[in-house]
This record gives structure tokens, sequence and C-alpha cells, in this order.
């Protein structure tokens, strides 16, 4: 599923947009793939970020925000953990049906 992330500063929204990816899913957390290639776009452990989802119905972004903080485990380059912090019930009601297509997320 495509994502746009957004590296928060405090409580402050950071200035950069990054793309990505989420590749293993669970109702607490997710593996992102970044496709940026830009050091900064991998944000650091315990770092929050604000999350769009957009679906593959081509119908643009989910308007509901979802927060996760990044965790402490080691992934290869490109690759971060998050456990979800916010999760509105519309972006629930997608992502549910999706843990069984995705990759599980231990």
């Amino acid at each position: 599923m495509l994502i746009q992330y957004i590296i928060l500063e405090g409580k402050h929204i950071g200035e950069n947009l990054f793309s990505g990816s989420l590749v293993k899913l669970s109702a607490k957390g997710a593996l992102v793939k970044s496709d940026s290639q830009e050091t900064n776009s991998i944000p650091s452990v315990l770092t929050n970020i604000k999350i769009n989802l957009f679906p593959s119905n081509n119908l643009g972004a989910i308007a509901e925000n979802i927060y996760g903080k990044v965790l402490d485990k080691t992934v290869g380059s490109g690759y971060f953990y998050i456990l979800f912090t916010s999760k509105p019930p519309e972006v629930k009601t997608l992502l549910d049906p999706q843990y069984s297509k995705l990759m599980p997320f231990r």
C-alpha cells in the first residue's frame, strides 16, 4: 500500500514529504519501505511521523492522518518499523482487510 509521510519535529510538522509503502502490517504497526534515496528520509528511532495512505482504488489520499512512532528494530537499508500511535476509524476500516494481503508484521 502506497503512503506519504512527514517526519515530525517535536510538535511541528517537518518540511520534507517522503513517499514509500507499507510492506508488512499488523493492527499495531507496520514495516515501511522508503522510496527516497535521501539519507534524511529514514527517521531516527522514537521519532514521530505523520502518514497518509493512498489506497489502490486511485481516489487519492485518505483524508484522515495516521501517526506512528519509529521503533528500534534492525532492518535493511531504506526500511523502518513503526508503531501506530493514532489510527482513525476510517483508516482502521481500510486497513483491517489488508492484514491478510500484506506480509504479517510480528
